[in-house]
């Protein structure tokens, strides 16, 4: 494996998008040997969340500012489909896309313990290494220690302790901006002034 050769899947609703998810990223770039890309993935609107805004909004929030970090990729490769794809499927569909890198998928600890009940989780870690976040009270090693499946397969998760994580949601953000409170250090000032021309989560 070349040095630089790893593309690191990024998924999320990004409703909206906040100045910890590009830390989050960065740090990732940052920290984890081998990693060249951070690939950011909005979920299709058809995702069970009624408090979605349309993917054109998300999409070009998310552009504002990943066009500035070169190491930033934006794909629409959910919002283009008639269905919200399962996690293997978008990782299959990379997979075509660039057949020269080693892709990963990137989640938190708390999807990290429901990953045993996905459709298509077997495929999915068996075909790609998942990068777990460990969060401030769970710890992956004992998560692992209780579920079978996950010691299964312990040797495709890397676990990234220390990251820049952080308790604050996008629905605190949303609510925030509902009220008319500020949220100048919680979302990039191009995000907020996308959210306020376009008269977002009012």
């Amino acid at each position: 494996m070349d040095k630089k050769g790893i593309f690191v899947i990024y998924g999320g609703l990004f409703n909206p998008p906040l100045n910890s998810h590009f830390s989050l990223a960065e740090y990732v770039l940052n920290n984890v040997e081998g990693v060249e890309k951070i690939i950011f993935v909005p979920v299709n609107r058809k995702y069970n969340r009624v408090t979605l805004v349309e993917d054109k909004h998300r999409y070009n929030m998310l552009m504002s500012v990943i066009k500035e970090n070169k190491d930033f990729l934006l794909s629409t490769v959910e919002m283009e489909r008639k269905r919200q794809l399962k996690t293997i499927e978008t990782m299959q569909i990379f997979k075509k896309e660039f057949p020269n890198k080693e892709l990963w998928f990137m989640l938190g600890v708390d999807n990290f313990k429901e990953l045993s009940t996905w459709e298509g989780a077997e495929e999915l870690v068996e075909n790609f290494k998942i990068l777990v976040l460990e969060g401030y009270k769970t710890r992956i090693t004992s998560v692992i220690r209780n579920n079978d499946f996950l010691k299964k397969y312990e040797n495709r998760f890397i676990r990234l302790k220390g990251a820049l994580m952080t308790n604050i949601e996008s629905i605190y953000v949303r609510n925030s901006l509902k009220e008319g409170k500020g949220v100048k250090f919680l979302i990039p000032e191009k995000v907020r002034s996308y959210i306020i021309e376009n008269k977002l989560y009012i």
